[in-house]
């Protein structure tokens, strides 16, 4: 499965409630209707394409099951609450680079997000974190997943990235995730 995923550049960042975030998601229009069952997964909201900007000449996203073609998959919005920082990373596992200078870093053995990685290039030193992950990875302990959307094939817009910095305080970014 292939997926978009929204993440605050924070990681630490933690809501309240995630039920808030589904509030505000659904507000503006991404999030539409809960699915039933135990994990946090909707609907794509009325004004999903407007907040999801895909790329390309004519990509095929569904938005609801009657508009699928047979065995293909629905666009939906599921969110990951974590109590403790997580690194959710592609398969095959990006290979990061050093935010300042570019030159790709070799992958840590400890994958703790405050560990300090030092750039042979440039000598600088950030926290695995601050890595430049080339949208295959992200910290968090709180995620926003937009299902089925393949790598590169969506962007999301300016608008829904305030939505989400006006709801947190802080920057947000994004990655891809196949698996």
């Amino acid at each position: 499965m292939h997926s978009l995923y929204l993440h605050c550049q924070d990681p630490l960042w933690r809501p309240a409630s995630p039920d808030h975030v589904a509030g505000v998601l659904s507000g503006a229009g991404l999030a539409g209707a809960r699915e039933e069952g135990e994990a946090p997964l909707y609907r794509a909201g009325e004004r999903f394409r407007t907040l999801v900007m895909f790329l390309g000449c004519s990509p095929g996203v569904s938005l609801t099951a009657q508009q699928a073609a047979d065995g293909q998959p629905v666009c939906r919005i599921r969110l990951h609450d974590f109590r403790d920082v997580q690194l959710l990373e592609s398969r095959p596992v990006p290979a990061p680079r050093c935010a300042a200078c570019r030159a790709p870093q070799e992958r840590p053995t400890s994958l703790a997000y405050d560990r300090l990685q030092h750039c042979s290039g440039c000598g600088e030193s950030v926290p695995l974190y601050r890595l430049d992950w080339r949208r295959g990875a992200g910290f968090g302990r709180f995620f926003v997943e937009i299902e089925h959307v393949f790598p590169h094939e969506a962007v999301p817009a300016d608008g829904l990235m305030s939505i989400l910095e006006a709801l947190s305080g802080k920057a947000w970014d994004y990655f891809y995730l196949s698996r």
